[in-house]
């Protein structure tokens, strides 16, 4: 049964918190990132999976502001560094002479650009 279900596709601010007393947001709604290093997929199934965690043992109706609270803690702790670093990769790319830089660094230091990478896609 669908009734009282709802979805909020991508938007390009971040929310104040990802939960309160009534709703939770997953996906890009928790927080949207450019999708540039290909992680937006993994991202949201890793939120739904922090808020089936923060639902595990609930009855249907008992969402409340522990529960809201619960799931934002599970986020930040599998999601809130890897949001961080995409977002400084996309703000450093969105300036022409950093993001040169950055290329050049990349190309004569691998390693690095491969951990950044790693570090990102990291699940």
């Amino acid at each position: 049964d669908m009734d009282g279900f709802s979805a909020v596709g991508p938007m390009p601010w971040r929310p104040r918190a990802i939960a309160n007393d009534r709703v939770a947001l997953v996906g890009d709604a928790a927080g949207y990132c450019e999708p540039f290093t290909g992680e937006g997929m993994t991202w949201a199934l890793a939120s739904a999976e922090a808020l089936a965690e923060s639902l595990a043992s609930v009855a249907p109706g008992d969402w409340d502001a522990d529960r809201a609270r619960k799931y934002a803690q599970l986020w930040k702790r599998s999601l809130a560094k890897r949001h961080s670093l995409c977002g400084a990769i996309a703000a450093a790319l969105s300036r022409q002479r950093l993001a040169q830089w950055l290329v050049q660094a990349a190309a004569s230091c691998p390693w690095v650009a491969r951990r950044v990478v790693r570090q990102v896609n990291a699940t």
